[in-house]
């Protein structure tokens, strides 16, 4: 349940215990009767806004004992706006449509003793409903901005890095799973191929190795084309509100810019006829006109909210001075319109709207004076009417100001966290099919080469040929516990560069390849010890594939802190062997982490014939 601040309930018991006996000095009541009245009435308005159902039975009890009094409905005494402000807060801190009992009890209350002529019985209870309707309408508008608070702060809370790296995680296992299913598959067709060929050397089982491997090739690269086939970003102005253009909306604002005309046309026509008298009671050509003005100014008062106020004081004081306004024929549609601009002027919070809200009460309240016997209740009932929409406005505008605040904060944070979302998930793929290349497509198009070796040393070669098999079904079994690790998203311990380095001479030698390091600096950090190898894996993998039997040299040095990384490789020297293409993507991978650390990859042919990757980086 909604609850106010216990200052407000302060300034509440305050207000209406100070108005409420001023209204019972002014009438010239006892000094018990006025202690009553400041006690009562204060006392219960501070309790609604602590105990709202309490407080409303305790308000109707005391609106109840007055009357008994002296002080009820019929008499000029009826303290007005301390029971206004209970009723306001009945609406604000309770939930409709329960809370409308809180009005209706407050009505009846002061009714209970009398009269009971229709135009009183309708008159009180629209009065009391009113400012019930006020008050469940900030209500709404502050349930909406705490809401909306509670959004901002819970993402507010959220760490874009944490939720960043679980969509990573996430993301890699997603695809993970059926990624190396798919690469498995084709690597098992492979094996299973190689080893029915090593001991027949039969053409056609060599060439179901050679099918199976650039299968597994093509799959290979559809695969890695979906995993780098990333979605941009979203553009950071997606999340803004944007101005609702259909036809729905369209209706809604003629409707809300209609219901103010409607009613002050209706008040203007039937409530005077059925309370004071038939046609012949009013001026009609002059009431005519002034409603004509007054709805005039309800049409501009969203823009102009002030001149509006002022056009419609100016009607009051034309009537007033001319002596062809009457009061009691004139007061409802008045009232109303009243109502529909001090709320507006409430919304635009200005001075200049304050001082015309001012304007047209200070004038109205003149005219009732000056063409009645003076009366407080009916000055309450104008301070009412033209005070109570005008600070609801103020309150209605600044949670609505307050609520778009903190969702333009949530929709800022929101998009900060799907940003960072975006990027992880961009990068978990890329990772993903950076690893899947450098763990399959080497190993696949090894396997592929091997079985051009033994198709080509079929005849003059057997052994030779068998070998090759082996060799291809030996990097296949080793590509299995290889593709095992990539399903990981664990950071890996320090490595030996010199060590990988070794091992990776080591493999090029089982392939009919020598592989010479000639230069290795060993300052490097983990990152760039990382992205070295990196870089001599694809370039020793591209030179076993495109130039077989060749010499490769590898050198790592250092360049004014930057990393300079160089592998040369000749040309073929295993004539007749086919190259196998390979996805395309490797170099292109690679280029990506050469770049995300300022460097740059360049690859080409030589002079001698052979090929060059040369990769520079901080």
């Amino acid at each position: 349940m909604t609850t106010m601040p216990p200052r407000i309930s302060l300034w509440f018991a305050l207000v209406a215990g100070v108005v409420a006996g001023a209204t019972a000095v002014t009438e010239g009541r006892s000094w018990w009767l006025v202690a009553l009245a400041v006690v009562g009435f204060g006392g219960a308005s501070g309790l609604i806004t602590r105990r709202p159902w309490i407080g409303v039975a305790f308000m109707a009890a005391v609106v109840l004992g007055l009357s008994v009094l002296g002080m009820g409905a019929d008499s000029s005494a009826v303290p007005l706006i301390p029971v206004i402000l209970g009723v306001v807060s009945a609406g604000y801190l309770l939930p409709a449509p329960v809370s409308v009992l809180g009005p209706l009890a407050l009505a009846a209350a002061s009714l209970a003793l009398g009269p009971w002529e229709p135009g009183t019985v309708i008159f009180a209870f629209v009065l009391f409903l009113l400012p019930w309707g006020f008050g469940t309408v900030v209500r709404s508008r502050d349930l909406r901005r705490r809401s909306a608070e509670n959004e901002a702060l819970r993402l507010a809370l959220v760490d874009p890095a944490t939720r960043a790296a679980s969509a990573a995680v996430l993301e890699r296992e997603r695809y993970a799973a059926s990624a190396l299913a798919v690469v498995d598959a084709a690597v098992e067709r492979m094996n299973l191929a190689a080893t029915s060929a090593r001991e027949s050397l039969d053409p056609s089982a060599i060439e179901t190795v050679r099918q199976a491997g650039t299968e597994a090739t093509r799959s290979l690269r559809e695969l890695l084309l979906v995993l780098r086939d990333v979605p941009g970003e979203d553009d950071p102005e997606a999340g803004a509100p944007v101005a609702d253009s259909s036809g729905a909306a369209r209706v809604r604002r003629v409707l809300l810019a209609a219901i103010p005309i409607v009613v002050v046309a209706v008040l203007w026509w039937f409530p005077a006829r059925l309370l004071f008298g038939g046609p012949q009671a009013m001026n009609a050509p002059v009431d005519l006109a002034a409603l004509i003005v007054v709805i005039g100014a309800l049409l501009g008062r969203s823009r102009w909210p002030a001149r509006a106020l002022f056009v419609t004081a100016g009607v009051v004081v034309v009537g007033a001075l001319s002596g062809q306004f009457d009061p009691q024929l004139n007061v409802e549609w008045l009232a109303a319109a009243t109502m529909f601009l001090a709320w507006t002027a409430g919304t635009a919070g200005t001075r200049v709207a304050l001082g015309g809200v001012l304007t047209l009460l200070s004038v109205t309240i003149t005219w009732r004076v000056v063409s009645e016997d003076w009366h407080t209740g009916n000055v309450g009932i104008e301070l009412v009417i033209s005070l109570l929409p005008y600070f609801a406005g103020v309150a209605w505008s600044g949670q609505l100001a307050a609520e778009s605040g903190h969702r333009r904060a949530a929709r800022r944070r929101q998009l900060e966290i799907d940003a960072a979302e975006a990027r992880a998930v961009s990068a978990a793929r890329l990772s993903l099919a950076r690893d899947l290349h450098d763990a399959a497509s080497h190993a696949v198009g090894t396997m592929l080469m091997q079985a051009n070796v033994a198709r080509v040393l079929r005849e003059r070669d057997p052994d030779g040929a068998r070998a090759a098999l082996e060799t291809a079904a030996s990097v296949g079994n080793s590509m299995t516990a290889r593709l095992t690790e990539v399903e990981s998203l664990a950071v890996e311990a320090p490595m030996d560069l010199s060590r990988e380095l070794a091992g990776i001479a080591g493999r090029g030698r089982l392939h009919g390849t020598r592989i010479n390091v000639v230069g290795l600096v060993d300052d490097l950090s983990p990152e760039q010890a990382a992205l070295v190898l990196r870089v001599v894996s694809e370039g020793v993998a591209n030179a076993l594939r495109h130039g077989p039997g060749s010499e490769v040299e590898i050198s790592v040095a250092k360049d004014c802190e930057r990393v300079v990384v160089t592998v040369d490789n000749g040309p073929a020297r295993a004539p007749g062997i086919v190259p196998d293409r390979g996805t395309g993507l490797g170099l292109r991978g690679l280029e990506e982490l050469v770049a995300a650390r300022e460097g740059s990859l360049t690859a080409g042919p030589l002079a001698t014939g052979g090929w060059r990757l040369l990769a520079q980086f901080e």
